[in-house]
């Protein structure tokens, strides 16, 4: 009986095969790429204009699209393919970009950028990096963003990771280590090569030595020697200056961070280290130039107090002049002059670095007759005064890690209170994501000082002690 609502079934009809209804393309006209995706073809010649915009490889229009029957056997074309011709120049299939390129952009645009130290009003805010300038170098990028991940995984944990340690890490390790043969062999043949290549291998080797900064590798020393020798090579400060400026920001950032803790006391002029510290993208707090030139000038006076290279009467006397130029700055006046009197952190932070500098010479040269002789305990109590004063109100607190240390150094021969507040500092510095390992760092060299009731400046520091955020 029929179903009511739908016609009779025609038994004689469905007893034998079934119908199939033949595959056919959207049109019958355009390129056979299109053809087979079932899209309107603009039907350029000789290469589909859609194909090209997309980056498909397109088929032409010599050759007929096969069909399948019921069989699912392929019927042969009737006519051969005919290959289109390009015009030279043209790449008609794009090359798949890097996969851990690709992860890198996204973890650094997503991640990283909104978790960079903060900084105060007056200073320009972090702002997104461009990937498609000629200066960007997608190795550099990676090495940069596994080392980042390295970081916040040793923050989440609370303490350093290292190689081997920790076998969820093997794979991470793998990547680190793999990309940074990767830098190396970039730098090597960027300096082999010359030319517009000697701006990205003085960019890699700094690339380098951050990297082994934020992971706390032993081979930052080299990375540095390595920079210093090849600005020498290319003709010094001049020719670094002469650099475009996404290179040359990026390399005098990092020489104003290193020039006055490690290295380039024997490189460069008071001149070379003012243009230094003027010049790159400002991401510490302005300060008056006459205040990293005493720490440069201070920290000569007290190697040649080490090693007797100049008669100490000499030093005192040098020592005095500069001293007497430290003692006369105003950071409220400078701030005001330039600009900056209505920030108050910034005058604050002047004070703590003149104070910090101060506290250094009388760590450093106590011993020179006639120098601060017997003011370590008042110095001492003034910077940590200036320290707590603004400690919970500063932002970035990596742009006080230097004060910090020379407090730390002075609190081994002074009070318990001290040591506490130091050690409180360097346990709120390193919450911070970004600032962990160098925090740590620091406060671990500062533990073992502690420990060993070690005062003396260079017995502290016997080997070169990198503080750079």
């Amino acid at each position: 009986m029929p179903i009511p609502g739908f016609p009779p079934v025609n038994t004689a009809t469905t007893d034998h095969a079934p119908r199939h209804k033949k595959w056919a393309p959207r049109s019958r006209s355009g390129c056979f790429t299109c053809r087979t995706g079932r899209v309107k073809c603009d039907e350029a010649k000789p290469v589909c204009g859609r194909c090209v915009r997309l980056g498909k490889h397109c088929s032409g229009y010599g050759v007929v699209m096969p069909t399948r029957t019921t069989s699912n056997v392929l019927i042969a074309p009737k006519t051969v393919e005919a290959r289109p011709s390009h015009p030279p120049g043209i790449c008609i299939e794009a090359e798949p970009p890097s996969w851990d390129h690709m992860q890198a952009i996204r973890f650094c645009t997503d991640h990283v950028l909104h978790f960079l130290p903060a900084q105060s009003a007056h200073l320009p805010q972090p702002s997104a990096p461009r990937f498609d300038t000629w200066s960007h170098m997608p190795v550099f990028l990676i090495c940069s963003m596994v080392t980042q991940q390295l970081q916040w995984a040793s923050a989440a944990r609370g303490r350093v990771l290292r190689p081997g340690e920790d076998p969820a890490f093997a794979g991470t390790w793998a990547k680190y280590f793999g990309y940074y043969r990767k830098l190396l062999g970039v730098t090597n043949a960027c300096i082999e090569n010359g030319g517009p290549g000697k701006y990205r291998a003085l960019f890699c080797i700094f690339g380098l030595f951050c990297m082994d900064i934020k992971a706390d590798e032993p081979l930052w020393q080299a990375h540095l020697n390595g920079a210093f020798a090849y600005v020498d090579k290319m003709g010094g400060l001049e020719a670094l200056l002469q650099f475009p400026p996404s290179f040359s920001g990026y390399v005098l950032k990092d020489l104003k961070h290193v020039l006055l803790q490690v290295r380039g006391l024997d490189f460069f002029t008071d001149a070379d280290m003012m243009t230094i510290i003027k010049s790159g993208t400002v991401i510490q707090p302005p300060l008056p130039v006459d205040i990293f030139i005493s720490i440069a000038r201070f920290t000569q006076l007290r190697i040649a107090a080490v090693t007797g290279s100049i008669p100490e009467t000499d030093i005192s006397d040098a020592a005095q002049t500069q001293l007497a130029t430290l003692n006369a700055l105003d950071p409220e006046a400078w701030a005001a002059e330039h600009g900056l009197g209505d920030y108050p952190l910034v005058a604050a932070t002047g004070r703590i670095f003149q104070a910090a500098t101060q506290l250094y010479v009388a760590l450093t040269l106590g011993r020179v007759q006639g120098l601060v002789h017997g003011m370590l305990p008042a110095l001492q109590k003034r910077l940590v005064t200036l320290l707590d004063a603004i400690w919970n109100n500063i932002r970035n607190h990596g742009t006080l890690l230097w004060p910090l240390i020379v407090a730390g150094v002075a609190a081994a021969g002074g009070s318990e209170e001290d040591r506490a507040f130091v050690a409180q500092c360097f346990h709120t510095g390193s919450r911070s994501r970004n600032l962990f390992v160098e925090f740590s760092r620091c406060g671990s060299k500062l533990e073992q000082i502690w420990a060993d009731q070690v005062t003396d400046w260079d017995d502290c520091f016997k080997e070169p002690f990198v503080c750079m955020v």
